[in-house]
């Protein structure tokens, strides 16, 4: 076998070996005496094959050293002598490709388009593949496991800058990082308590928990919380883009470019989750999440509109004590009919009527110079998650500390490879994130008057 074959093999065993405890985890239940021994044999055998992965590429390594050796020996007189050097490498097409040279000796890429174009030079000549490439098992800050394409899996130093640009520049999930509950998990999957209160009454709140005024011989009742449990399981989301090689002979800028797509990819699928996720190997978002409350219609209201009576009407069915940290989550194309909501009201005697006091003040106006429309008191965000004025998901008011997001330990990962495009000389790139998220309500909360339920998520019935 070469090494593409037993790192394959490698990664087998090892998935293998995870299914097995992960059934067992499942089932919580301890491992059978078979299963134990199942999982030694193949830790073992996955084991073997490092050592022999190790001995494969000492000597790939060897033997480009002695090509190097040859080719500057015979190329001497017409080499540059200053640094950074470049050399020409063939390419699959027969025309040629410039080498890159940059921080070999820090043990580090200089910038993303570097490692890009060491990806494709191995790609076209892996004998001389680049040594911050080929050991990735063993390097510090590398990633363990490799493509099943046999990609090259893109150093840490790029991931966490990935991960790091998601959480500042995405609306929600910067959102829910701050105010919500955010964490990263070793495993696949966690499970969190969760308060089953579904009603403020007496007796009902936490679940079952009770106050009581009492004298000073009276004793009190016995009461306890619900506690419920929620469980989150990673799911991979992933961002792919194709660079061919002319782009990569512009490595720095293309290194940037594709990099900012990537992120903004991985973004919008996540954040669009949030909003849109079924829980069905996505997050549960908030459309769909049974917490969420539907405020109905005016009557004899327009089709396709939101009236100032329907943000009224939202904003009293959030859950008072959230509403500090709620945010407005709107399609564009509600954003016309929020400039012309008003709130009719009177002033003075009850004869005299006053129309048109505005409910929302835009980013930029006379009392409002913030980054944000300003509806309730509470920042307006437009999202392309949302959906079409008159639709369900058009316009939600949403509070993202009520919303639990976990992740991989260690931030997205990466990987490329030649080979999906080769014919078309286009080199694959990908990033994966596994992430799973839900509400932290499991139903709307009767208040303790008995009245219109209350929610985290309060959204418009179609119109």
């Amino acid at each position: 076998m070469n090494i593409k074959e037993m790192l394959a093999q490698r990664k087998q065993l090892l998935e293998e070996s995870k299914a097995i405890q992960a059934a067992a985890d499942k089932e919580e239940r301890d491992l059978t005496d078979d299963e134990e021994l199942d999982i030694a044999g193949k830790l073992e055998e996955a084991s073997g094959l490092v050592s022999k992965i190790d001995a494969a590429r000492e000597t790939q390594k060897r033997q480009a050293a002695l090509r190097s050796q040859l080719t500057a020996a015979d190329d001497w007189e017409g080499q540059p002598q200053a640094s950074p050097v470049r050399v020409v490498l063939p390419n699959t097409d027969g025309a040629s490709m410039p080498n890159i040279v940059g921080g070999e000796a820090s043990g580090q890429f200089s910038h993303f388009g570097e490692y890009l174009f060491k990806v494709r030079e191995a790609a076209v000549t892996p004998f001389a593949a680049d040594e911050r490439l080929s050991p990735m098992a063993a390097a510090p800050g590398m990633r363990t496991d490799v493509d099943s394409l046999g990609g090259f899996l893109i150093p840490d130093q790029f991931s966490d800058r990935i991960l790091e640009k998601m959480y500042n520049t995405g609306e929600l999930l910067n959102r829910v990082k701050s105010d919500g509950f955010y964490t990263s998990l070793s495993g696949n999957t966690i499970k969190l308590p969760r308060v089953d209160e579904s009603s403020r009454a007496d007796g009902s709140r936490a679940g079952g928990v009770r106050g009581y005024w009492v004298g000073e011989t009276n004793s009190l009742t016995d009461s306890k919380p619900k506690v419920g449990e929620m469980t989150l399981t990673l799911h991979k989301a992933a961002a792919l883009g194709y660079v061919t090689d002319e782009m990569l002979e512009d490595a720095t800028a293309t290194g940037a470019f594709l990099e900012r797509l990537l992120t903004q990819e991985l973004i919008f699928t996540v954040e669009n989750a949030i909003v849109n996720g079924d829980g069905s190997n996505k997050p549960l978002g908030l459309i769909a999440a049974n917490c969420g409350i539907e405020v109905t219609k005016m009557t004899n209201q327009t089709a396709d509109t939101v009236w100032g009576d329907n943000l009224t009407a939202m904003w009293a069915r959030m859950f008072a004590p959230l509403r500090s940290t709620s945010v407005w989550l709107v399609n564009q194309s509600v954003e016309p009919f929020l400039f012309s909501a008003t709130l009719a009201g009177r002033f003075g005697s009850e004869t005299t009527a006053v129309d048109g006091i505005p409910l929302y003040y835009p980013a930029g106006s006379l009392l409002n110079q913030g980054k944000y429309g300003i509806l309730m008191g509470r920042p307006v965000i437009p999202v392309e998650y949302t959906k079409a004025v008159g639709t369900v998901g058009d316009i939600i008011l949403w509070d993202p500390a009520s919303y639990v997001l976990v992740d991989k330990a260690g931030g997205p990962q990466s990987a490329s490879s030649i080979h999906v495009q080769f014919l078309t000389n286009q080199t694959t790139f990908r990033v994966t994130y596994r992430v799973d998220g839900q509400p932290t309500w499991d139903t709307p909360l009767t208040p303790n008057d008995a009245g219109d339920t209350l929610s985290p998520i309060v959204k418009l019935a179609a119109r």
